[in-house]
């Protein structure tokens, strides 16, 4: 049976943005389309892509499904915006650092009674007077520039494409001693408007990718970026974490040490943007699949085969490996 989908605003469907409908995939070799009684007929170039020509109000049917309607594990609107909400609250929140135009923000827990015994989460702000934020969020993508700008990185990959705009991915990194290195593999994935650019992340449990015993898995509960234009090169850029390092380290050091470090961070990323430009000129400047999802070879994964990876389903998992000499 066909499943039909009416695209809600119009005036975006056009072939420049390279409009894509989320979370749905097909293998249909065509869509059908009916326009204020017109019929037109589009090839899907690739599975779940549909480059539009015209801006006009279209009704959709997909055929031969490969994959659910509605995969809850990949973020909807209601998350995205719920994120945005918090990168720019100030309610419940504590400023813990502020100064050269970059602020650390610790939120208040709501259990006020148990406050030591969970990881903050933290939000950092900076104002970019030098970067655009286009650059900025390309910095954030592009995995070949990140091995030249985070010396804490031990490897890092995308393993599959799950939609248009999210992947899931694997990362790890150094950890100065005697703390154990951590990884982590996550679910990622981005939005796109006139006004600003969205990045979130969260860990999952993936069936080829499972704890390693070298390595003490880390939990992004969630973690992402929200950057807003202010000029033409320059831009407010927003972090915001709650992640557990796991292993043996007491809460109260991982949310002392974020404190620092996340200005340190901030930093980094921020002269990466500066440098990036001149880079990308040297390295493959018109490859962007996180912009262009048609350049992309990652190989098409159902969001179904993974699960979120919750914190306190790791304990275990660290206790059974080599213990963490932290």
């Amino acid at each position: 049976m066909a499943h039909e989908f009416q695209h809600k605003n119009p005036a975006r469907l056009d072939w420049r943005s390279h409009i894509f409908i989320r979370p749905w995939h097909t293998t249909a070799s065509k869509i059908s389309s009916v326009d204020t009684g017109q019929a037109h007929t589009l090839d899907c170039q690739k599975e779940g892509i549909i480059f539009f020509q015209e801006e006009t109000s279209f009704f959709f049917s997909f055929f031969k499904d490969k994959m659910p309607l509605h995969s809850s594990i990949i973020p909807d609107e209601a998350v995205f915006a719920d994120f945005r909400k918090q990168c720019l609250s100030t309610d419940n929140w504590v400023n813990k650092y502020d100064s050269n135009g970059m602020q650390v923000w610790v939120e208040i827990p709501p259990n006020k009674g148990n406050q030591g015994s969970k990881v903050h989460n933290i939000k950092c702000k900076m104002i970019i007077k030098d970067v655009s934020a286009a650059t900025m969020y390309d910095v954030l993508h592009d995995g070949q520039y990140r091995k030249e700008w985070d010396p804490a990185m031990l490897e890092s990959f995308d393993i599959a494409r799950l939609s248009a705009n999210a992947d899931v991915g694997y990362y790890s990194w150094l950890c100065p001693k005697p703390i154990k290195n951590r990884d982590v593999v996550s679910l990622r994935s981005w939005q796109v408007m006139d006004d600003e650019y969205i990045i979130i992340n969260f860990s999952v449990k993936h069936p080829k990718y499972p704890p390693r015993s070298n390595l003490v898995r880390a939990v992004s509960i969630l973690t992402g970026y929200l950057i807003k234009p202010l000029g033409p090169n320059s831009c407010s850029f927003t972090y915001l974490s709650q992640a557990d390092p796991k292993g043996s380290l007491p809460k109260v050091v991982v949310n002392k040490a974020s404190q620092v470090l996340a200005p340190r961070v901030m930093q980094s990323v921020h002269k990466a943007g500066q440098n990036y430009p001149e880079w990308k000129q040297k390295h493959s400047p018109d490859l962007k699949p996180w912009l262009y999802p048609e350049q992309s070879t990652l190989p098409i994964m159902d969001p179904a085969e993974l699960s979120i990876q919750r914190a306190d389903s790791l304990e275990n998992v660290d206790a059974q490996n080599s213990e963490d000499s932290s």
